[in-house]
C-alpha cells in the first residue's frame, strides 16, 4: 500500500513539472522607434526592436504609401506590396534583435507605421509569439518652404521738382496765355551769381510753356546774365542761354543752417531706416525661433505619448498573460490531484483483491 502511494506521489510531481514547463510563456516586447518630424524630401528611418535575440523573425509591417516612398530595409527581406517582412539568421544561434526601414517623405501630414502578426523562433524555445506583438509610431511631415529674403524698407522716389514758374505773363506785358504770343522782354543788369530759394525749373524760354532743361536745387548757385522785364531771369546753364523765374532767385548766399537742417533730416531718415531694419530682423528671428520651438515641443510630446501608450499596452498584455498562466496552473494542479486520487483508489482496489485471493488459499 505504501509503495503504491509513493509511486502515485512521484507520478503526480512528474506530471505537474511537465505541464508547468509546457505552458510557460516566453517573455519579450516588440517596440518601434525612429524619426517623428521631417520636411518634404527628407529621409524617415524606423527601427523595429524584437526585445530579445532570436534566430528567425517574421511580421507584417505597414506604412502610409500616400505620404512616403519606400527605399530600403536592413536586417531582413521586405515586400512593400504585401507588407511581409522575414529574416533567418545565417548561424544556428539566436543573433537577430532588430530591423530598420528607410523611406522618403513626399507629402505633408501625419504618416503612420505599425506591425502585427509577429512570430519569432529561437534555438531553445522553437516558434513563439512575444508578449507584446503589435506596435505603432507616427511621423509628422511638414511643407518644405523656402526662406523669405530680408525685406528692405521702401525707398521713396526722389520728388519731382515743382514747376514753380507758372505765371509767365504776370509781370510785364506777358500774360502767359497759350493763344497769344508773349511780348519779347527786355533784359538788363550785369552778370552776377544767384542762388535758388527752393528747387526751381530751368527752361529754354521765359515762359512756363518753354522746354524744361533741368532744375536748380535749393541753395545751389547759377550765373545770371540778365533780369527780364517780365519776371524771368536769364542764366547761363551748361554754356547755354536758359531762363528761371526771378521770384525763386536771390543774390544772398544761403546760410549753413539750411544745410544743417537737411543733414539732420537725413540723419533722422537713416535712423528710422536702421530701426525698421532692426525691427524686421528681430521679427524674422522671433518667427524662426517660435517655429523651431513649436517643432521641438511637438517632437517631445509625440515621443512621450508613444512611449506612454506602448508602456500601458505592454503592461496590460503582461497582466493578462500572468492571469492566464495562473489559471492554467490552477487547472493543472487540480487535474494532477484528481489523477493522484484515482491512482490511489485503483491501488486500494487492487490491494483488496490481492488480499481476498490470499485468504481463499
Amino acid at each position: 500500500m505504501k509503495k503504491c502511494l509513493i509511486i502515485s506521489l512521484i507520478m503526480m510531481l512528474v506530471i505537474l513539472g511537465v505541464l508547468t514547463l509546457g505552458t510557460s510563456t516566453v517573455k519579450g516586447a516588440v517596440s518601434m522607434s525612429g524619426t517623428t518630424s521631417v520636411k518634404q524630401g527628407d529621409t524617415v528611418t524606423i527601427t523595429v526592436s524584437y526585445g530579445e535575440k532570436v534566430r528567425t523573425a517574421q511580421f507584417i509591417f505597414n506604412y502610409d504609401a500616400s505620404k512616403l516612398t519606400y527605399k530600403s530595409a536592413v536586417g531582413g527581406s521586405y515586400n512593400s506590396a504585401t507588407g511581409r517582412f522575414s529574416v533567418t539568421s545565417e548561424e544556428a544561434i539566436d543573433t537577430l534583435s532588430s530591423a530598420t526601414f528607410t523611406f522618403t517623405a513626399k507629402a505633408t501630414g501625419t504618416a503612420t507605421f505599425n506591425i502585427s502578426n509577429v512570430i519569432f523562433k529561437s534555438v531553445d524555445k522553437g516558434k513563439f509569439n512575444p508578449a507584446i506583438s503589435t506596435a505603432s509610431i507616427s511621423t509628422t511631415i511638414q511643407d518644405k518652404t523656402t526662406p523669405k529674403p530680408d525685406q528692405k524698407p521702401d525707398q521713396k522716389p526722389d520728388p519731382k521738382p515743382d514747376d514753380k514758374p507758372n505765371q509767365g505773363g504776370n509781370s510785364g506785358n506777358n500774360s502767359g496765355s497759350s493763344t497769344n504770343k508773349p511780348t519779347t522782354p527786355t533784359f538788363t543788369g550785369g552778370t552776377a551769381t544767384v542762388y535758388a530759394k527752393e528747387t526751381v525749373s530751368i527752361r529754354d524760354s521765359w515762359s512756363t510753356s518753354g522746354k524744361l532743361l533741368g532744375t536748380l536745387q535749393k541753395g545751389k548757385s547759377i550765373t545770371r546774365t540778365g533780369i527780364g522785364s517780365n519776371g524771368w531771369t536769364r542764366v547761363n546753364y551748361n554754356g547755354k542761354v536758359a531762363y528761371i523765374s526771378s521770384q525763386y532767385l536771390t543774390t544772398t548766399k544761403p546760410k549753413d543752417d539750411d544745410k544743417k537742417d537737411n543733414d539732420k533730416k537725413d540723419d533722422k531718415n537713416n535712423t528710422k531706416n536702421e530701426t525698421n531694419n532692426a525691427t524686421n530682423n528681430e521679427t524674422t528671428n522671433n518667427e524662426v525661433n517660435n517655429t523651431t520651438n513649436n517643432v521641438e515641443n511637438d517632437e517631445v510630446n509625440n515621443t512621450t505619448n508613444e512611449l506612454t501608450n506602448n508602456e500601458h499596452q505592454g503592461s496590460n498584455e503582461v497582466k493578462n498573460e500572468k492571469k492566464d498562466d495562473k489559471n492554467n496552473i490552477e487547472f493543472i494542479i487540480i487535474g494532477v490531484i484528481i489523477a493522484a486520487i484515482l491512482v490511489i483508489i485503483v491501488s486500494e482496489i487492487l490491494a483488496k483483491k490481492k488480499n481476498k485471493k490470499k485468504g481463499r488459499k
